[in-house]
């Protein structure tokens, strides 16, 4: 059903003054509201997301607008509790998200007079949902039948042009045959039970030469699609790019990256807001994952598809070298994440996997 404001809250809203008089020499007035932070979460009925839901507000020109006062809404019986009062200097208002007792796909807007409301959204599960500290066996019915898989990439999305809000690709690798890692698409909205979307088919894309590896999807909501990023292994290594905007058609693949192999390994690719887009990937050299060492390289691009020079990052462990890589920004920490394995000395055996945080992603 449509998220319809209480009457009461609206009524107040609407006689409500604006946070900013507008004036010669004064602060200009709010034009916008946007998402910072928090939005699709996903907890257990009766309990706090974990994170709390942040929102920008913005002048006419873009700059932050202080002092405004944010009306917060949810769904049903959630409650939504606000951190602080008016926007700070960074133009950010804060509030946390009780879940009430309803299951499913929630809503919960910021508003402002006169402005349209941003729009939250988050997933309330069971009491015995997949739990959060513990590892679970998933399965997933691969295209060539093996149910054998590797490098999956995860993401969220509100539009609900997808169906499902969870979204992975993975490949299959049976008994380590390469030639059937071809990038593969899953949908889910329990986190532990995945399949391919409604009339969704996989593989979404097959090599032309060579073989496919290293998937990863990125959600770019101001367009409405998933982007889904992949390595392609010749005599050289390509990162290609397909797009889709139901997760049932995709995009003819582009080139958007190319070196000699094996200098782009397991590109994960981080999108923190328009024209503010992060790949990292493992330089391997020649040898690949027998080499004795690795790096793990920076590039920057404006628009996801056209990307500089690498730059090296600092991720060195005694012994162990970074062999395939999942990065993450988190506002809410002001941090990238990476989550990675490690390959010893001049061999293949990866015996671990770490975390590791960055404030300046170098």
């Amino acid at each position: 059903m449509p998220f319809v404001p209480p009457r009461a809250a609206l009524g107040a809203l609407l006689v409500a003054a604006p946070a900013a008089a507008c004036g010669d020499h004064g602060p200009r007035l709010p034009a916008q509201v946007r998402v910072a932070d928090g939005d699709g979460q996903v907890a257990r009925v009766g309990t706090l997301l974990p994170a709390p839901m942040v929102v920008t507000v913005l002048d006419a020109d873009g700059q932050p607008s202080r002092g405004a006062r944010i009306t917060w809404l949810a769904d049903g019986d959630d409650r939504l509790l606000p951190v602080g009062g008016e926007t700070d200097a960074l133009g950010q208002a804060r509030a946390r998200w009780q879940l009430g007792k309803s299951q499913g796909r929630r809503r919960a807007l910021a508003m402002l007079q006169g402005l349209d409301p941003a729009v939250f959204t988050a997933i309330a599960e069971p009491p015995d949902a997949l739990p959060f500290d513990e590892l679970v066996p998933l399965d997933f019915d691969t295209y060539e039948g093996s149910r054998q898989v590797v490098h999956p990439d995860f993401v969220a999305t509100p539009a609900s042009a997808f169906g499902r809000p969870f979204h992975l690709v993975i490949t299959p690798y049976p008994f380590g045959d390469a030639t059937y890692e071809n990038p593969s698409m899953f949908g889910a909205s329990l986190r532990d039970v995945w399949a391919p979307g409604e009339g969704a088919h996989n593989p979404v894309v097959l090599p032309d030469a060579g073989y496919l590896s290293d998937p990863d999807l990125v959600a770019v909501p101001e367009l409405g699609e998933l982007w889904l990023y992949y390595r392609q292994v010749t005599t050289d290594n390509i990162i290609r790019l397909v797009r889709t905007r139901d997760g049932r058609t995709w995009s003819a693949p582009v080139e958007v990256l190319r070196a000699s192999n094996h200098r782009i390994v397991s590109p994960s690719v981080v999108r923190r807001d328009q024209g503010d887009w992060w790949m990292f990937a493992v330089d391997a050299g020649a040898a690949g994952c027998g080499a004795a060492a690795t790096t793990l390289d920076v590039r920057r691009s404006t628009d996801g598809m056209h990307w500089g020079d690498p730059a090296p990052a600092e991720l060195v462990q005694d012994g162990l070298w970074p062999w395939h890589i999942d990065v993450q920004w988190l506002p809410s920490q002001g941090a990238f994440w990476a989550v990675y394995n490690v390959k010893t000395d001049g061999g293949c055996a990866t015996p671990a996997v770490y975390l590791a945080r960055s404030g300046d992603g170098i």
